[in-house]
């Protein structure tokens, strides 16, 4: 029950930054179907998740929880590190001038 607990919070978490950052780099015409994606990622781990337990623990024992979470890990941060700033980043730098009296 706690590691649904913090399942729930790290997707809650991610939500919100990867909808926005895939709504907001798409190519022209293709904003929707990227902005989806991070709607259907919380789905899909839940699904593959216990697939790959099934899988991998009869064979590796305990040791395959410890290796896929290792695996997620390590692919979330190099995923993390290779994205950029979006190109409205510098907009809300940008000063929005004096307002004349």
């Amino acid at each position: 029950m706690v590691l649904r607990v913090a399942q729930g919070l790290a997707v809650g978490g991610e939500w919100a930054g990867a909808t926005l950052l895939t709504a907001e780099n798409p190519p022209s015409g293709k904003r929707g179907g990227y902005a989806a994606f991070p709607q259907l990622a919380g789905v899909l781990g839940g699904a593959v998740t216990p697939l790959l337990a099934t899988l991998l623990v009869p064979q590796f024992g305990g040791f395959a929880v410890g290796l896929y979470l290792a695996f997620v890990a390590v692919v979330s941060t190099v995923a993390s590190l290779l994205v950029h700033e979006t190109r409205h980043a510098g907009l809300a730098a940008e000063p929005v001038g004096a307002a004349r009296v």
